[in-house]
């Protein structure tokens, strides 16, 4: 039997969520955010967080890609401030990740 190294033990302890309800969970996929619709698109973000917020959805889960599903990981931080409840996970690929978002 293989050995686990200790970041693979780590990330098998993170990788487990708590209880999600469906009907109040968010995920947030996709990439860089470009074209001629990416200002509207910053623009209506923080407008639609705050609608779903407003209707219960208290569970925010981001696959933590630079580009829309930071910037929306982001906006919910700045939503916490109004509704505490708030609870923003990541879920990530492998252990050394977050590196790319050193860049």
């Amino acid at each position: 039997m293989m050995q686990r190294t200790s970041i693979e033990n780590q990330a098998l302890r993170r990788f487990t969520l708590p209880v999600c309800i469906p009907e109040k969970t968010c995920f947030f996929a996709g990439q860089k955010l470009s074209g001629k619709n990416t200002e509207s698109l910053r623009e209506r973000l923080p407008i639609e967080l705050e609608a779903l917020a407003a209707k219960g959805v208290d569970t925010f889960i981001s696959g933590g890609f630079p580009g829309f599903e930071l910037d929306a990981a982001e906006e919910v931080l700045s939503l916490k401030k109004r509704y505490p409840a708030l609870r923003l996970f990541f879920v990530l690929p492998y252990p050394q990740y977050t590196d790319i978002w050193k860049n």
